[in-house]
């Protein structure tokens, strides 16, 4: 019984806290190396932040490689790159 009650309470927890890895790629606000930590640490101070912190480390970390790629491809700045102008007639 003890068991059941701790794997509820644990995925009760894993579910309520909303990944921000996830939320920061899906939303289109991801800049630069680890956008779910950062999205953490610059968010409004909860329990639920605290608690995702190390998944959305883990997850940036694995999704680092894509991240340095989208970065060569944004540019140096963490911005994304401006669309070059259309040449005038």
């Amino acid at each position: 019984m003890k068991k059941l009650l701790l794997i509820t309470f644990s995925a009760a927890v894993l579910v309520s806290t909303g990944c921000g890895s996830i939320e920061s790629r899906s939303d289109g606000t991801q800049s630069g190396l680890y956008p779910g930590v950062k999205a953490d640490l610059d968010g409004p101070s909860s329990a639920a932040s605290i608690v995702d912190l190390p998944f959305s480390f883990a997850l940036d970390t694995v999704l680092l490689p894509i991240d340095i790629l989208g970065s060569v491809f944004k540019g140096k700045d963490d911005k994304p790159s401006e669309p070059e102008a259309a040449p005038q007639p």
